[in-house]
């Protein structure tokens, strides 16, 4: 958020929130004691871990949704990337009109490049052995599944997607990877008997104690999913699984890009608003 900030501040008259106990290159504001009032307020990537503060791991203090009642202008407009009761309360009594910039497609699709890149390397580094001739299975085909497939494939992976659309399936097959119907009984645990790695992005319980026990001794699954495919962690790890959980890759591994990817999707919004007034 700090790098959003930066690029934002290029355009606009941008001010940090909730960064006290963080050394700024930006002008900052006392989250408790505002000193004005402001257009727009953008909320961080989560929001909310617990649905009633403001996700603000550098501020010394939690910060309240009720906070932005001081900092939001009357009919202003409030970004976040979840939207939470509280928060939807907190805007409605100040007029404020509530914006998910997280289901933009722009920025989904822009932050598939540094989870994809996160997530190579991350691999890279849990295996003993090359990612070239490794047998590699993705679960999910689609905006993240498609570049990993792309970007392993490169390195000289041997490359199996799972899916269950016919269409995924087709495509599948059509870009040289095996594909892996998994409504097919069996056809999930063969391919994952064979993984030397398994790269998670359905948010659904792909593997249960019984498909745990097909997936080869020594395996490493990455969960890129916001709810794990794994659903007893414990047993995986006991039949010899290690999971890695990245999700968060792109504040992760490329927070600059991840920042200005944020940035670029605000501006976009501006703009739109700004034709939309005229």
């Amino acid at each position: 958020m700090i790098y959003a900030a930066e690029k934002l501040g290029k355009s606009y008259e941008c001010t940090l929130c909730g960064f006290d106990a963080a050394d700024m290159r930006l002008p900052a504001d006392n989250t408790e004691f505002p000193t004005e009032k402001y257009d727009l307020v953008v909320l961080p990537l989560p929001a909310s871990t617990d649905g009633e503060n403001i996700s603000c791991p550098l501020s010394k203090g939690a910060v309240s949704f009720d906070t932005l009642s001081f900092w939001i202008k009357e009919g202003g407009t409030v970004l976040t990337s979840k939207s939470f009761p509280k928060l939807t309360a907190v805007c409605e009594s100040r007029n404020a009109q509530l914006i998910n910039y997280f289901e933009r497609e722009e920025l989904a699709v822009l932050n598939c490049v540094p989870t994809a890149e996160g997530a190579l390397a991350a691999a890279i580094n849990a295996v003993p052995i090359t990612i070239h001739e490794a047998r590699v299975l993705i679960c999910g085909f689609g905006r993240i599944g498609k570049l990993m497939a792309r970007y392993f494939s490169a390195l000289g992976a041997h490359v199996g997607v799972s899916a269950r659309k016919y269409s995924d399936l087709a495509w599948i097959r059509a870009l040289g990877y095996e594909g892996v119907d998994i409504r097919e009984p069996g056809e999930l645990e063969r391919a994952a008997a064979k993984a030397d790695i398994i790269l998670n992005t359905v948010p659904a319980p792909l593997f249960d104690r019984k498909k745990l026990m097909s997936v080869k001794k020594g395996a490493v699954l990455i969960e890129l999913a916001s709810s794990p495919c794994v659903s007893d962690t414990g047993f995986a790890e006991s039949a010899g699984i290690r999971i890695i959980n990245a999700k968060g890759l792109p504040g992760k591994t490329a927070p600059a890009t991840a920042g200005y990817i944020i940035a670029d999707t605000i501006e976009n919004i501006l703009m739109e608003r700004s034709l939309s007034h005229d």
